[in-house]
């Protein structure tokens, strides 16, 4: 089965939402969004609203 686990020299590392909430500073709060269909224009327009940078910038 697929995972997201990376295999370093040291042994095996699992991400986990914790991790990349303390990395980059996010609150991780509120409830879990599952969009049924989305474009990539309103995936990038939504991460542009939650992280509040401009719609170009979450282009890249």
């Amino acid at each position: 089965p697929e995972t997201s686990s990376f295999h370093m020299s040291f042994g095996e590392m699992t991400i986990t939402l914790d991790d990349v909430a303390c990395l980059f500073h996010l609150p991780v709060r509120g409830h879990f969004y599952t969009p049924v269909s989305v474009t990539r224009e309103e995936a990038v327009a939504l991460a542009a609203e939650l992280l509040a940078v401009s719609y170009e910038f979450a282009l890249e």
